[in-house]
């Protein structure tokens, strides 16, 4: 499944996400949100591999999601694109897994 989606600004992001919604909680706290286990830069682009750590939403237990986020910089490297992709588990979008059972 792909989801396409514009998001301008830190509020909207914000909004989008639902930043602040008591629903979430991180499972370890002390480990921090993610990690990157790679970054890889090339010219004006980059890319960084990782993992978003296990979480808590709405009282359901939720494994680490894997993540790429690419980058693209102008001269004054600053970012004109980013693209993200997200492993999210089909549970946390409101579909059932199409994974055949283990």
């Amino acid at each position: 499944h792909r989801l396409d989606v514009t998001v301008e600004g830190r509020d909207a992001l914000g909004k989008f996400l639902d930043w602040g919604n008591p629903e979430f909680e991180l499972q370890d706290p002390s480990a921090g949100t993610l990690t990157v286990d790679k970054v890889q830069v090339d010219g004006r682009s980059a890319e960084l591999r990782g993992s978003f750590l296990p979480f808590s939403w709405g009282g359901d237990s939720y494994g680490a999601m894997r993540f790429r986020i690419q980058l693209q910089f102008d001269e004054e490297l600053r970012i004109v694109r980013q693209d993200d992709w997200i492993e999210y588990p089909p549970g946390l979008l409101g579909i059932e897994s199409t994974a055949p059972d283990a």
